[in-house]
């Protein structure tokens, strides 16, 4: 099997680059919000629910 490096060489990266690796993390999170969302379903406004949805609509 084949492992891709990962690491990033931070000293190398471009105001452009850390921006995009930024938008990938913050768009990764809302992913996962909305998943959680999902999983935990709405039951009244502001409960965890609610929060998850919210925070997962970019």
């Amino acid at each position: 099997m084949n492992k891709m490096n990962n690491q990033i060489d931070f000293a190398k990266l471009t105001l452009m680059d850390a921006l995009d690796i930024a938008v990938l993390i913050e768009h990764e999170a809302a992913e996962r919000y909305l998943e959680f969302a999902e999983l935990i379903g709405d039951r009244y406004r502001g409960d965890a629910g609610d929060f998850f949805q919210r925070n997962g609509g970019l």
